[in-house]
Parts: C-alpha cells; sequence; structure tokens
C-alpha cells in the first residue's frame, strides 16, 4: 500500500510548494515581471524549500547551528533574489528609504531578533526526536514530512525564523542606509 510507509522523510506539501515556487520565480525573472505579492511569497517559499532539502541531503551535525545557518542563508537568498529580481524588471521600483528614526528602526530590529532567538529556541530545545502518534500529528506528519528528520524539524522553523530574519536584515539594511546618509549631510 503506497501510503503504508507514511509519513515519509520529506512530505508532497514541501515538494509541490517548492517546486510551484520555483516555476513562478523562474517565470517572474524570464518574464522581466515587476515584484508582486505571488513573487514574493513564491521566492521565499522556494528559498524555505530548497535550504532543508540540502541540509537534508548533505549536512548532518549540530541542529541549531544548522536552523542558525539555514534561517541566514534563506533570508539572504530571500532579500537578494527579490532585488535582483526588481533590477531586471522590465519595471523597476526604487525602494526609497527614508530618512527614519534610528532609534525607532533599530528597537524594532531588536524586538525582530528577541523573537527570532525564541523561535529557534523553542525549535532547537522542544524539537520532537519520535515520530508522531495522535491523529491530528500524524496528517500534519503526512503532508509535511516526518518531524523526526532533520528536514521536517528545518521546514517549520525556516517558516518562521526566515521570515523573522529577512525582517532584522531589512532593518540593518535601513539603518545603515540611515547612518550613511547622515554623515554625508554633515559634510
Amino acid at each position: 500500500m503506497f501510503l503504508s510507509s507514511a509519513p515519509w522523510t520529506i512530505g508532497p506539501l514541501p515538494i509541490i510548494a517548492t517546486l510551484w515556487a520555483g516555476y513562478v520565480l523562474a517565470a517572474a525573472i524570464l518574464s522581466r515581471q515587476s515584484v508582486n505579492t505571488k513573487v514574493v511569497v513564491s521566492t521565499f517559499a522556494f528559498f524555505v524549500g530548497l535550504v532543508p532539502l540540502a541540509s537534508q541531503l548533505w549536512i548532518v551535525g549540530n541542529f541549531g547551528l544548522v536552523l542558525v545557518v539555514n534561517q541566514f542563508l534563506i533570508a539572504v537568498a530571500f532579500v537578494s533574489s527579490l532585488i535582483f529580481i526588481n533590477i531586471q524588471s522590465s519595471n523597476p521600483q526604487k525602494v526609497l528609504i527614508k530618512d527614519l528614526d534610528i532609534n525607532d528602526i533599530s528597537k524594532k530590529t531588536l524586538f525582530i531578533l528577541v523573537v527570532l532567538g525564541l523561535i529557534d529556541f523553542l525549535f532547537i530545545y522542544f524539537r520532537p526526536t519520535e515520530r508522531c502518534n495522535a491523529g491530528r500529528c500524524a496528517l500534519l506528519e503526512m503532508l509535511i514530512g516526518s518531524r523526526s528528520s532533520i528536514f521536517g524539524s528545518l521546514y517549520f522553523a525556516d517558516i518562521f525564523g526566515s521570515s523573522a530574519t529577512a525582517l532584522a536584515l531589512v532593518g540593518f539594511y535601513a539603518i545603515l542606509v540611515n547612518l550613511i546618509r547622515r554623515s554625508r549631510q554633515r559634510r
């Protein structure tokens, strides 16, 4: 029987989501499409599926280190891809960073980093190591993949952690741009 070996290490939902996201991302690049909601979601979904897959195939070791590296790689790839898509599009949008209060940006970025640390702590120290037997999480395991595998744990953690990491990267970028502007204005 086909479902008798479920839950799989990698379930059908991440595979389908990553393939769909790759298709939308490739279509956006090839058609020189501007950045829109569909492109943002597909870019994020593509890297959230791809990086844990690579970790599942090649990296074995400290889960906490792999998680943090994955989140950073996904965030950098996500932001870089959106910048690339915007630059190469037929109608590039100029990204304006207003003169914002650096203290306000710093507080928000620090809050994001605290939330990211809490997310990572929860996923690292409360990571399930055995299969789920309850009905409600058995369905989730069948769709996403086994929680006891590194992919299943990384996929969930990367969805939340990578979005927080990407927001923190954008916050650091905004702080850096504002500091550079202020130093140029003083000259």
